[in-house]
């Protein structure tokens, strides 16, 4: 069922029910890593509040897409990527195209975590296109 699924993140992807108690599927690292590289930023200055020594990505086209490790294999149907490459993604249409691109749900309400608070996983998965 999740074998054209790729995990495209440095660590496993962990998926839970929504009551957060009963895992439904891990998604293992697969050896590929998609980061977003950032260039220098500009300046840092936004709709006339200056910000000072704050460097600023702005906008978004100052991002690029940055792959290590394996290549996404060609029979896969999704990649789940981090929220951030997941908005590249979305706004980059010719990058990966023909594949759904997902993403672990990070809010509050959505990750599960164990007793001393690390997150163990996500209760819902981000359709980013």
């Amino acid at each position: 069922m999740y074998e054209n699924i790729h995990n495209a993140t440095p660590h496993d992807v962990m998926v839970y029910a929504p009551d957060g108690e009963h895992l439904i599927h891990t998604f293992p690292r697969a050896g590929t890593a998609l980061r977003i590289q950032e260039r220098d930023g500009g300046p840092a200055n936004v709709d006339g509040l200056d910000l000072g020594k704050i460097p600023l990505v702005c906008p978004p086209t100052r991002l690029s897409l940055e792959t290590s490790g394996t290549p996404v294999p060609r029979g896969a149907k999704a990649i789940i990527v981090s929220g951030m490459v997941g908005e590249y993604l979305a706004m980059h249409p010719e990058c990966y195209a023909g594949i759904s691109v997902l993403g672990p749900r990070s809010g509050p309400s959505c990750v599960v975590r164990d007793k001393k608070g690390a997150i163990l996983g996500t209760r819902f998965l981000v359709k980013y296109r």
